[in-house]
């Protein structure tokens, strides 16, 4: 999110879910504690379960004071751990640029596992991705901005990773500039059915 701040639009848009992962930058290093806890604020108004993994500029904010408020409304803070998110459904959030391993707990039969990274290159060294269903990264903002279907970085798309898919999103907030051209901000809505290929929808703005 880094400094963008969510609205009512946006709540209506995400709507009913069972749980809010959000990937990383939930702030950056000029966010403000009352831009961040009005985003906790609106985020508590779905009454579901949200987890967060850190980004890279997540750690350059005061890190304690993030923890604390982060606790203080009970939002879960994955760092290279994971846990049960219902019976069958396990996620798995990395530290940004860890080089470390995931360790995940024994796969149950028919379960679903989900590894959250912000920069999908810390993802993409996880030698044990074929353990899981789908991966969820973002960090480049698909270019941020385009010029005749031209960035810095590669648009948000889906790979193929062994057995896992894995979605590279354009992510919702900015850096530096409040701009975005080519390269739409996105929030994903994930549907998993048992038995069935993950299907996602994607709204933009």
């Amino acid at each position: 999110m880094h400094k963008r701040r969510l609205n009512d639009r946006h709540i209506k848009t995400i709507n009913t879910v069972d749980c809010v992962i959000v990937g990383g930058d939930f702030v950056e290093r000029t966010t403000t504690v009352e831009t961040l806890k009005h985003n906790l604020n609106m985020l508590k108004r779905l009454s579901t379960q949200i987890i967060v993994v850190y980004g890279n500029h997540d750690y350059r904010w005061d890190q304690h004071r993030l923890r604390t408020i982060l606790d203080q409304e009970n939002i879960t803070v994955l760092e290279n751990e994971g846990m049960y998110i219902s019976d069958s459904v396990y996620v798995y959030g990395t530290r940004d640029e860890s080089t470390k391993q995931a360790v995940v707990q024994k796969r149950g039969l028919g379960d679903y596992y989900i590894l959250v990274s912000h920069n999908p290159i810390v993802a993409l060294q996880q030698t044990n991705s074929r353990l899981y269903d789908l991966i969820l990264s973002g960090h480049t903002h698909g270019g941020q901005i385009r010029l005749f279907g031209l960035g810095l970085r590669e648009r948000g798309r889906w790979l193929q990773v062994g057995s896992a898919k894995m979605r590279i999103s354009n992510g919702f907030g900015t850096r530096k500039v409040h701009l975005r051209l080519g390269a739409p901000p996105e929030v994903h809505h994930i549907l998993l059915k048992k038995g069935a290929t993950t299907s996602l929808s994607r709204e933009r703005r």
